[in-house]
């Protein structure tokens, strides 16, 4: 019987420095019906003499190796372009400085092939700091819970585990609800604009083992608090844009209230008045009628205007910082 196909997608921007961690742990998988799609998002230091280097290895493994370099774009729009020459029956999207476990491929199969109704599924990863790889500081999961609810623990920042070297999905199904293979370019927020939309379609699983180690990097745990409030005004825009997908309206709508009431509350930002406060919750709960409006905005100190939203008959408007980020026109 032919082994399932894997496809792992991996964009690199500069990663000389960790890069040769990352490709030897390839180079140590058990797993050999593997194509390996490698992004160089236009680095400007050796990431394509070491890529070749370990390209000759791992094709003696029986690996398929497709290596593509492009001007430099973000790490977004390396998935996509990555996305496009998907052929295997999983996806895996690790970053270039995670490491796999020798197993890491052939577990997430052996899991995938088991469970044919999971379009998705979860391992367990442990957490290192880059300058000692070998000390584990704790180990990152997704709890599975009684209720279970991906979709709005994503919207929550609740429960979820972010690197996406901790999971692995059925192209299939993933293809069947992001069909032009494309996710918003937007700087960040890629795991939540692909397991999103997978979460509201398909069923997920658990793989209670550690499979690989995310390493933790200077800029990935060292935020200050002004950085952390530009950084989800983003994730906003990243979140709505992907939740307008969803093709059932009462669904889309449902969830745009949620990512907004989540994150008003995330940014910590006061209203001008309870009233403007209670227009959000009317406006979450009430059925559609063409004559229904609203005008809302929330103030930085008071009188500085950071978030507004408006919606009038058939269109909902959506505001930050004046400029505006998602327009809805209902047919």
């Amino acid at each position: 019987m032919k082994s399932s196909k894997v496809s792992i997608v991996s964009p690199c921007y500069n990663g000389s420095k960790y890069l040769n961690h990352f490709l030897e742990s390839l180079l140590n998988q058990t797993y050999s019906n593997v194509e390996f799609i490698f992004i160089n998002d236009g680095s400007t230091d050796n990431t394509e003499e070491i890529l070749k280097k370990y390209k000759r290895k791992l094709e003696k493994k029986g690996w398929v190796v497709k290596y593509i370099k492009q001007d430099n774009a973000g790490q977004a729009a390396a998935l996509n372009t990555g996305l496009k020459e998907v052929t295997g029956d999983y996806l895996i999207y690790p970053d270039s400085d995670d490491i796999l476990y020798s197993s890491h491929i052939e577990e997430k199969v052996e899991y995938m092939d088991a469970h044919p109704e999971i379009g998705m599924a979860f391992c367990i990863l442990d957490v290192v700091l880059e300058h000692n790889l070998d000390k584990i500081i704790r180990q990152d999961f997704r709890k599975h819970t009684d209720d279970d609810n991906l979709a709005m623990d994503l919207i929550n920042f609740k429960n979820i585990l972010w690197p996406p070297l901790g999971n692995i999905i059925r192209t299939k199904s993933l293809f069947s609800v992001i069909p032009d293979r494309e996710i918003y370019k937007g700087r960040g927020g890629q795991n939540f604009q692909i397991q999103f939309p997978m979460a509201i379609n398909f069923k997920y699983g658990y793989i209670n083992k550690p499979l690989g180690k995310y390493v933790l990097r200077g800029e990935s745990y060292s935020h200050s608090a002004p950085q952390d409030s530009q950084r989800l005004n983003k994730f906003m825009n990243i979140w709505i844009n992907t939740i307008q997908n969803i093709p059932n309206k009462d669904l889309r709508e449902f969830y745009i209230s949620k990512a907004v009431d989540c994150f008003i509350k995330k940014i910590h930002i006061q209203t001008v008045d309870t009233f403007k406060t209670n227009k959000v919750e009317q406006y979450k709960n009430v059925e559609h009628k063409e004559e229904y409006s609203m005008n809302y905005k929330l103030y930085l100190f008071g009188f500085i205007p950071v978030f507004c939203m408006k919606k009038k008959q058939k269109k909902l408007k959506i505001r930050i910082l004046g400029i505006p980020i998602i327009q809805i026109i209902k047919r």
